[in-house]
């Protein structure tokens, strides 16, 4: 996601690692756009969990792998929660 801005992609005009302005590209590092690779991570290490603890099912890793989803959930939440904030502090 980091080189939509600079180079040619379907998502070029919806999507801006400066916070919203179009206008701009970040010159340096930048909190932006880190809200959907890092949610995807959650997601990905969710899989490779389920993956492991249903090779041999029990009530304890049914626990564990739902309470593993409750976490990649509020992950996500906590990644839009911080982009949006820092999005309108941007404005």
């Amino acid at each position: 996601m980091a080189n939509i801005a600079v180079h040619a992609d379907s998502r070029s005009n919806n999507f801006s690692l400066s916070g919203g302005s179009k206008k701009l590209i970040p010159a340096g590092p930048s909190i932006y756009g880190m809200a959907d690779p890092g949610h995807l991570t959650a997601v990905s290490l969710l899989n490779v969990n389920i993956a492991l603890l249903l090779t041999k099912p029990s009530i304890t890793s049914l626990a564990l792998l739902q309470t593993i989803k409750i976490f990649v959930d509020r992950i996500g939440e906590a990644f839009i929660k911080t982009h949006d904030k820092n999005i309108n502090t941007t404005k």
